[in-house]
């Protein structure tokens, strides 16, 4: 059972900026007005409400999270009110320094996507992308705070995913894999964009999963649903992307609409693609009162009628 969770984009400050960002791509985020920041009272006025609203979890994103300067005081604030926290980041600004850090104000999971192997051109570049990551895994695995891997699927890089999921299994972490979506006006569209991907590939590594799978390179089932989940997951997923890339076939639900998201700005959303419609702000101290009710009216987004193929990253 998935505990009742949040986003928090602390900031839209990033020290990458990835064409196929979520971020980048929506036109309703104003994201390059990078000084706004949610503030540690503010953050602390919301915690209190939604603790009582039910809320278990706090998953904490940008922008890059690490680049809000009172991010440790945000994790502690949570970790007081007995609420989990997640911290997605693309690991730029991890060193041994800041994992420390993120240990002693009791960061329950941290999430890494690996954001440049979408567009690497050789083997070497991807030794040398997931060389620097691992050294950076095997510092966190000296803390308790669990970690999660996101391998984002490109046209470039889907021959090296189930030989980074063997590697990281290896040393007891999670992978999820989702399908990197452009627009078909961007000009880096047909070279890298998942849906550009042949079914031979997607069939090619639906084998390669289940060949791991008989080899018992799973993790056992207790650790496999720390973070991410077990290769049966990857495996439904990889079909998921089959229907939908090669069979044209539309998901007839959402996994996680309505949720919860506030922005930097401070703004109410009910889901991370949808911040065209705003459903309240944290400066109104009503709006953080109704957030359950609020959510309820988006309910019919869990029936997937504004599907689109950004969506896709949800559906693990």
């Amino acid at each position: 059972m998935f505990e009742k969770a949040f986003f928090l984009l602390l900031t839209h400050k990033c020290n990458m900026r990835c064409p196929h960002c979520y971020n980048e791509l929506d036109p309703s985020k104003n994201i390059h007005s990078e000084n706004k920041m949610l503030s540690v009272n503010k953050v602390i006025t919301l915690f209190d409400s939604l603790e009582k609203q039910g809320f278990k979890k706090v998953m904490l994103s940008g922008g890059e999270a690490l680049l809000h300067p009172n991010l440790m005081k945000i994790l502690n604030e949570a970790n007081k009110r007995n609420m989990k926290t997640a911290l997605f980041t693309n690991g730029k600004s991890l060193n041994q320094v800041t994992i420390q850090k993120l240990y002693k104000v009791g960061l329950d999971e941290l999430r890494i996507s690996f954001n440049e192997l979408v567009w690497i051109d050789s083997v070497e570049q991807y030794q040398t992308i997931l060389s620097e990551r691992i050294k950076l895994i095997q510092i966190l695995k000296n803390t308790d705070i669990k970690v999660g891997c996101i391998y984002i699927i490109s046209k470039k890089n889907i021959q090296f995913v189930a030989e980074t999921y063997k590697k990281l299994s290896e040393m007891d972490i999670t992978m999820k894999i989702q399908p990197l979506f452009l627009p078909k006006y961007d000009s880096n569209f047909e070279k890298v964009s998942a849906s550009c991907i042949h079914q031979k590939d997607w069939i090619k590594l639906r084998k390669e999963f289940d060949i791991l799978e008989s080899c018992s390179l799973n993790l056992n089932e207790e650790k496999a649903k720390e973070v991410y989940g077990s290769i049966d997951e990857i495996n439904k997923y990889i079909d998921l992307m089959v229907k939908t890339y090669i069979k044209g076939e539309i998901p007839n639900y959402c996994p996680t609409g309505p949720i919860l998201v506030v922005d930097p700005s401070g703004d109410f959303h009910p889901c991370l693609f949808r911040h065209d419609i705003k459903i309240g702000s944290i400066n109104n101290s009503d709006d953080i009162d109704s957030i359950n009710y609020s959510l309820d009216y988006y309910k019919y987004f869990q029936n997937g009628e504004c599907y689109r193929e950004e969506c896709l990253s949800a559906y693990r």
